[in-house]
């Protein structure tokens, strides 16, 4: 559960499926861009590794209230769980549609056109609670790793209920892929606090397996429902689609790096912080974040990863020393929280971490305000469920 050994992980398998699968010609100097992160990564892990030495001692126990764990979270499902409701009514759909398949699938496609074509009706309720939509997973993903039955990990699975009803409503499957990523970095954070080691047995491995083809498949059914009729050509494109959606992020990445030319005027976190500057009015956050397409497989996509938003606001030199510092930060997290010190802002730091690992294959994890707060929720939830009395 190293940081930089997941985040190498996950980038070198996505480079080598982009290069089997992905017909695009390729010029590999974005791709090498990604190589230099990933070894920048290994390097800050044997240096921060060293300054903690092999050896600790734990200074105190792993403490968890799983009573106001539960509390917290039923709170925050509940609240999560008025946004698919919200989201109907505002849009003028209601329950009816849910009476026969054929109305659930107009209705799904319908809010999906909307939401890309930009009349998508919302209001500032339903952005507080897609706050809470996204710190359910959080919460969950926390309680999860501190349950010890079945039933309170079912609990913790409860999270995804928001993000989930939402999907099924509007065909957000960028809300299901945050929640899950959200899941994952709590979840990580809460072993790292009780010093788990996931073991990779064959148990795990056909659950992993499992769970990636389940979410693949939910995702690939959505994309179906968007489209308002599941026939095999459909099936064959969404499959093809599908595909472009998993991996187009590199040969995307590696197309815009070779156009891109420093010019000196960078961002300074502008991009890469993008959902604070937008909150605060600074600066303005697009649909999708780039209008820019680029055609993979016949397919288009503006998904340039979160190294483009470092690049621009850093310079291709400074957003590698910029992504050392922040790797940094993280493995000092990390060995902090093995060693139970400073617990809440290790566990805090270290979410922001891996959740930006998580979602970098997309763009930056801070450009949306509401994963920002849900994330701070974090904090409060932490001090809650530590608390002693």
């Amino acid at each position: 559960m190293e940081p930089t050994f997941i985040f190498s992980s996950i980038w070198l398998v996505f480079i080598f499926f982009a290069n089997v699968t992905l017909d695009f010609e390729y010029n590999y100097s974005g791709i090498m861009y990604i190589i230099i992160l990933c070894l920048t990564g290994f390097f800050v892990n044997i240096y921060v590794g060293s300054l903690f030495h092999k050896t600790y001692v734990v200074k105190s126990d792993a403490l968890f209230n799983e009573v106001r764990s539960k509390f917290i979270l039923f709170i925050s499902i509940s609240l999560g769980m008025l946004v698919p409701l919200i989201n109907m009514k505002l849009n003028g759909f209601s329950l009816n549609y849910f009476s026969n398949f054929d109305s659930f699938l107009d209705m799904n496609n319908q809010m999906a056109v909307n939401r890309y074509s930009g009349i998508h009706k919302t209001s500032t309720m339903l952005q507080m609670l897609m706050i809470f939509a996204y710190f359910s997973p959080i919460a969950g993903g926390y309680h999860f790793a501190f349950s010890k039955d079945t039933r309170n990990k079912l609990i913790g699975m409860m999270g995804f209920l928001p993000t989930l009803c939402d999907l099924l409503i509007q065909n957000a499957k960028s809300e299901l892929l945050s929640s899950i990523f959200l899941f994952l970095s709590a979840n990580f954070v809460a072993n790292i606090y009780l010093n788990k080691n996931i073991h990779l047995k064959i148990k795990n491995v056909i659950m992993i397996l499992i769970s990636v083809i389940s979410v693949g498949t939910l995702l690939i059914f959505t994309m179906l429902f968007r489209l308002g009729e599941v026939t095999s050509d459909n099936f064959k494109s969404v499959l093809n689609k599908f595909l472009v959606y998993a991996l187009g992020h590199i040969p995307t990445f590696d197309n815009w790096f070779l156009t891109y030319q420093e010019t000196g005027n960078y961002g300074f976190g502008k991009n890469t912080f993008i959902g604070i500057f937008n909150f605060l009015g600074i600066s303005d956050r697009v649909q999708g974040v780039y209008t820019e397409f680029i055609l993979v497989e016949g397919f288009r996509s503006n998904i340039y990863t979160a190294f483009r938003g470092m690049i621009q606001d850093f310079g291709i030199i400074g957003s590698i020393i910029f992504f050392a510092v922040l790797m940094m930060s993280i493995a000092f997290a990390y060995h902090s929280l093995i060693r139970r010190q400073n617990v809440n802002m290790a566990s805090f730091i270290l979410i922001n971490g891996y959740f930006f690992i998580f979602y970098s294959f997309i763009v930056s994890s801070w450009s949306y305000i509401s994963y920002i707060l849900a994330i701070f929720l974090f904090l409060p939830y932490l001090k809650f469920v530590r608390m002693t009395r």
